[in-house]
């Protein structure tokens, strides 16, 4: 439910507050401000498109699966929905997109047998003397 926008900005290519005007009724100074960037950025080729941060978010997950950073990284669909929340009330529908991107990222790289090498025992990190 909390991704039907996300997904539809990232479907057509164009975040919401330019692709549907009946979000502006009564809207904000900030949606106004993010309207006035997204048509700046199309109008010069300047800025990032859903599609390219939801790209970003796939990357990302895709370089967490074939990594050994497993521990902490998978965190269960409860977030995306409270991240996604959180986003709506900000108006920042970039984390939305990218947020979407990881958790799509999940079951493409799982489709390609995206997998850390055999012998892997994940990423040996040293934090203050933490062995990770």
């Amino acid at each position: 439910m909390t991704s039907r926008q996300p997904s539809a900005a990232v479907l057509a290519d164009e975040w919401t507050a330019n692709r549907a005007p009946e979000v502006l009724v009564g809207a904000s100074a900030t949606i106004r401000r993010r309207r006035r960037a997204g048509y700046v950025g199309q109008l010069t080729g300047v800025g990032y498109t859903p599609r390219i941060v939801a790209l970003a978010g796939l990357m990302l997950r895709g370089l967490q699966q074939g990594s050994g950073m497993r521990g902490g990284f998978d965190p269960p669909i409860g977030f995306a929905a409270g991240a996604t929340l959180a986003a709506a009330v900000t108006a920042r529908e970039w984390l939305s997109c990218i947020t979407l991107g990881w958790y799509w990222g999940g079951l493409y790289w799982s489709a390609l047998g995206v997998r850390p090498p055999p012998d892997s025992r994940g990423l040996p990190i040293t934090i203050r003397g933490v062995q990770l």
